[in-house]
């Protein structure tokens, strides 16, 4: 089967490729809306916060078994990948309604590409030992990238107005993608910076002496550390890297100007948000009074 054939009109299900953006967009929305009030309630069981449903085998085995960390989120999160590239390549080919074939489009495209390029492939392999990821949240995971890695192909290349070249139109999109390099840089900057405090904190436990009236300590056992230094303390939050991935998406919807985009950012302020906030309570409950007390959640100097 010729993938040319996949043009974007037949993956728009006979509707029209914009009114279905604007309809999954509003979902999307609606979901984030849904998914922040959950975090109240649950934590989704990986990274830091698996601990206590490792404890727990009944809750453990709702989520499913656990899979290698690398395989998971490699697995989950690379559809944006391939789904982005089918669009990047193919778009142009396909329809009059698609306007990939611009250099403009293109770059916007690239954007998105480029992110996950590095949380899809160079991400997973830097880590050392991480915890497993249950299946089910692999799944889940997997489900919406590949509906997300769509939708924000289909917005970009079916979004008409970057032929209007106006003056705000390139102020628009200049400024946008100087949002989106910055929360990059925070967001690639903060997971060195994790990943590098893991590494010595593991060094450090190896080093130890060995005690043979000490009982060994679990796989994953005081590896944590609090993190100081980096933008952890120039922006003085828990989480600059959750923050660096939403100031990514805020410049990239404000680039592209799509509801695709617009609706991405803002599932990515509420869900990374909820996310942040289970971190900061875990980090204070688990170092207590070593933790600094002047450092927020999420958003900085607020």
């Amino acid at each position: 089967m010729n993938l040319a054939m996949l043009s974007l009109p037949s993956l728009c299900f006979g509707f029209d490729c914009q009114s279905l953006e604007y309809y999954i967009a509003a979902t999307f929305v609606f979901f984030a809306v849904s998914v922040s009030i959950a975090q109240l309630a649950f934590r989704a069981p990986y990274g830091k916060l698996s601990e206590k449903q490792e404890a727990k085998s009944s809750s453990w085995s709702v989520w499913g078994p656990p899979i290698p960390h690398v395989i998971a989120w490699t697995f989950m999160e690379t559809p944006n990948l391939y789904v982005g590239a089918y669009h990047m390549y193919y778009g142009d080919k396909c329809s009059t309604h698609t306007h990939s074939g611009s250099w403009i489009n293109r770059l916007l495209l690239c954007l998105f590409l480029l992110h996950y390029v590095n949380r899809s492939i160079v991400y997973p392999l830097r880590l050392k030992n991480p915890k497993p990821i249950p299946l089910v949240v692999s799944l889940m995971a997997f489900c919406f990238c590949l509906t997300n890695g769509w939708l924000q192909s289909l917005g970009v290349c079916s979004n008409a107005t970057y032929t209007q070249h106006t003056p705000l139109m390139w102020a628009r999109i200049f400024l946008g993608v100087c949002v989106f390099f910055l929360g990059l840089a925070i967001n690639v900057q903060s997971d060195n910076h994790l990943i590098s405090l893991r590494e010595e904190s593991d060094r450090k436990r190896a080093q130890q002496p060995k005690d043979k009236d000490t009982p060994p300590s679990k796989p994953n056992e005081s590896r944590y550390v609090v993190p100081r230094g980096s933008w952890f303390d120039r922006l003085g939050v828990s989480c600059p890297n959750y923050f660096g991935e939403t100031l990514e998406w805020t410049g990239f919807a404000l680039a592209t100007n799509t509801y695709a985009a617009w609706s991405f950012a803002v599932f990515t302020c509420c869900f990374l948000g909820g996310r942040a906030v289970q971190q900061h309570q875990w980090y204070r409950g688990h170092f207590k009074e070593a933790y600094p007390k002047d450092r927020n959640a999420f958003f900085p100097f607020i």
